[in-house]
Parts: structure tokens; C-alpha cells; sequence
């Protein structure tokens, strides 16, 4: 069996959420180890753990994005010299 197509739109939503939603975990325990550090209310909010929720949002976006690309330029890859061949069942 040969993959000789990947979508660009399926892969960026399964690398999007799945990235999104670690790198939301980490990015809020990260905001509330820093958040007891912080030196104003200011500090605390933008770098708690809402700052973590919004990294952890543009680090899936920006891996969905990457993956995408990626996804194109092997589409562009496999329609010249082919695609990946698999052996199901081994």
C-alpha cells in the first residue's frame, strides 16, 4: 500500500489540537510555578497561567501550520518519485 496523499487541512487540525492542548498543560503549570514569583498583579497576569494558555494556543497553531507545509510539499514530493509504501500486518 502506497501513501501518495496527505491533507493538508486533516493534518493541521489532529498536529493543532494535539500541540495545542500540551503545550496548553505546560505553558499553565509553567504560569503557576512563575505565578508566586511575580513582582506586580501586571507580571502575574500576563505571565500566569493565562500566559500559559495563550502560548500553549500559538505554539498548536504554529505546529498545525508547519505540519500543513509539510503535508504540501510531500503531496508535491510523492507525485513525482512517489509515495511511502507500507506493509500493513508486520
Amino acid at each position: 500500500m502506497e501513501i501518495k496523499y496527505i491533507s493538508p487541512g486533516s493534518i493541521f487540525k489532529v498536529v493543532a489540537a494535539a500541540y495545542g492542548l500540551i503545550g496548553m498543560l505546560v505553558g499553565v503549570l509553567a504560569g503557576l510555578l512563575a505565578f508566586g514569583r511575580a513582582g506586580s498583579m501586571h507580571g502575574a497576569i500576563v505571565g500566569g497561567p493565562a500566559g500559559g494558555l495563550l502560548a500553549g494556543l500559538l505554539a498548536g497553531i504554529g505546529a498545525g501550520a508547519m505540519a500543513a507545509l509539510s503535508a504540501v510539499i510531500y503531496n508535491v514530493i510523492a507525485g513525482l518519485i512517489g509515495g511511502i509504501w507500507i506493509r500493513p500486518g508486520h
